[in-house]
């Protein structure tokens, strides 16, 4: 606030200056925030190259690869515009939030229940946040199935799991199933820890799209937390093999490795992890330890 203008990279503790009026900035959007598609600010129902509703004339977002030069204009337009504000005797009315930011309640409903639908439904927060837009907004053009995907859905952000799992099972009913729904169904039954029932709705996936890897992955951990290891072992194997490259794979097979007494090949694991630039810091702890027991071990 004290600042006459402020430039941040990236998120993190610059986070809370979005939403300060007294603090004018320009924002580079970085890394994967930048790069993916879509970026991971939708989850806040923000899409790339927008400014953010809440951010007035003189906060603004950069959505441009890191490049000095730009930066540097970009610096010197917005002291010209502060300058010109404060001339004009404006600059207070103008630290209010810009009208042509703001985004359509129905457009902020639909951008939090996409990103929810990325992640099969499991984003509990962003379901809750569709939920109170969609009631605001209370589109009328909505057909059967997307109502009931959409109860369904606030039924999650409930925490009724049961009663989402039982409206998608009548969504499967009355018109079809696929996928993406058994998917959903398996997840929800994991998220019970009835991983029986996980399982059979992951194989039907599975037997309609082999290569949902997602999905593979998912019913590897669920045959683990069944005290099948030596399936899990085999599945999430078998998408290392493949060219798979997560940090949770490798620490998912890691751990069931230890947990059966191969010790050597998961400690292999973690290093072809650090090699692919997939470590974590559970995934590094493991690996100092196995290193340590295997140098205690004494040569045959």
């Amino acid at each position: 606030e004290e600042s006459y203008l402020c430039m941040f990279v990236s998120n993190g503790p610059a986070q809370i200056c979005f939403y300060d009026r007294n603090v004018n900035f320009l924002y580079q959007v970085t890394g994967d925030w930048l790069t993916q598609n879509p970026t991971p600010f939708l989850r806040m129902g923000i899409d790339k190259d927008e400014n953010p509703p809440f951010c007035h004339k003189f906060q603004r977002w950069i959505w441009q690869d890191q490049n000095a030069d730009h930066l540097f204009r970009q610096a010197m337009e917005l002291d010209a515009d502060i300058q010109r504000s404060k001339v004009a005797g404006t600059y207070e009315t103008d630290l209010a939030p810009l009208q042509e930011y703001r985004i359509p309640i129905a457009n902020m409903a639909d951008r939090f229940y996409d990103w929810c639908g990325r992640h099969y439904f499991t984003s509990i927060q962003e379901a809750e946040l569709s939920q109170a837009c969609w009631e605001i907004a209370q589109p009328d053009n909505t057909d059967e199935k997307e109502k009931l995907l959409r109860l369904a859905n606030f039924t999650l952000a409930l925490r009724n799991i049961e009663k989402s799992i039982t409206i998608l099972l009548t969504v499967c009913y009355k018109f079809g199933e696929d996928t993406d729904l058994l998917t959903r169904i398996g997840i929800l039954y994991d998220a019970m820890d009835n991983y029986e029932e996980a399982i059979g709705y992951y194989e039907r996936v599975l037997s309609q799209n082999p290569n949902a890897v997602d999905v593979y992955f998912r019913l590897g951990v669920a045959y683990k937390n069944i005290g099948r290891k030596d399936i899990c072992i085999d599945l999430l194997g078998r998408l290392v093999e493949n060219g798979v490259q997560t940090q949770k794979l490798y620490l998912e097979l890691g751990i069931c490795l230890e947990e059966v007494g191969e010790p050597a090949k998961a400690l292999e694991l973690y290093q072809q992890a650090e090699e692919v630039d997939m470590m974590d810091p559970e995934i590094m702890k493991r690996k100092i330890t196995l290193t340590g027991n295997t140098a205690d071990e004494p040569a045959l």
